[in-house]
């Protein structure tokens, strides 16, 4: 008995709450939209007690678990976006210092065969490793534009059967070889062991 109690007192305030609102409202286009929500929220007045008292069940509950489903599902979706997020970057970020270095060594006169840099997938973004092939060296590569190839996708493999190593076709010396990693530490802020120019 006392639920029926309750439940008409509900309705009463909330019909009554409707009326002072509608009263209240001048006589404009937005009065027909408050209607519909006064409207709905007694009907929400009437029904919820109802379903609550026949299901003996909170329904909050049940939106509460779905809300929260929903919202666990939401964040697996946002991670699965930040893992591809932030492959893309590091792959962008690869693919612009790779280029960066390109025009660098072209600038100094040096035509890369390819350039190979690979930074860290941790969110720092920090270097861990830069490999340059040179192709060819001249001097008159200085004041022109050359045009950097970054081969990534398909490299010539060689296997050394014989055990003895082959060196052929070395376009720089050893101590060329060092300058460059000088000069390209000293431009990324990278140590020198994590650079190999060959």
């Amino acid at each position: 008995m006392e639920f029926f109690n309750d439940w008409a007192i509900n309705i009463v305030t909330a019909v009554a709450i409707a009326t002072l609102v509608e009263m209240i409202l001048p006589d404009n286009t937005s009065k027909k939209y408050i209607k519909i929500v006064t409207g709905v929220f007694i009907v929400y007045t009437i029904i919820f007690p109802v379903i609550t008292k026949v299901s003996n069940t909170d329904i909050t509950s049940s939106f509460d678990s779905n809300k929260i489903l929903q919202t666990s599902s939401d964040e697996y979706k946002m991670n699965d976006f930040s893992i591809n997020t932030s492959s893309t970057i590091e792959k962008i970020y690869e693919e612009n210092l790779e280029k960066d270095i390109c025009s660098r060594l072209n600038e100094k006169g040096y035509v890369p065969e390819f350039v190979i840099a690979k930074v860290s997938s941790n969110g720092s973004y920090d270097i861990e490793l830069i490999k340059i092939k040179i192709k060819e060296k001249s001097e008159e590569l200085k004041n022109k534009k050359q045009v950097c190839s970054i081969v990534q996708t398909v490299k010539i493999i060689s296997i050394n059967i014989s055990g003895q190593e082959q060196k052929n076709d070395v376009v720089i010396s050893d101590s060329e070889s060092n300058n460059l990693k000088d000069f390209i530490s000293a431009t990324y802020g990278v140590s020198k062991e994590k650079i190999n120019v060959f």
